[in-house]
């Protein structure tokens, strides 16, 4: 089975992580500007996280340019 990296391809952070990891045959890489998530994929990762909240950056550009951290946000507002 094959490890999958979500990541964005214009994110500092994401190229630094990504140029970490070690080269490996076993990870596949998902631009999710280029191919966003399926509800299927959004789903896995919150079994995984437990939180739809956790999955979303709160340094983002958008969550600043929509004043996100001023809202009350719930789960199903994240998803």
């Amino acid at each position: 089975m094959k490890d999958t990296i979500y990541y964005l391809a214009s994110c500092d952070t994401c190229r630094k992580i990504i140029k970490l990891l070690p080269n490996t045959n076993r990870l596949v890489f998902h631009d999710i500007r280029q191919n966003p998530l399926t509800e299927k994929e959004l789903d896995t990762l919150f079994e995984l996280s437990g939180s739809y909240e956790a999955l979303f950056s709160k340094k983002a550009q958008l969550y600043k340019e929509k004043d996100l951290k001023n809202k009350s946000l719930t789960e199903v507002d994240y998803r």
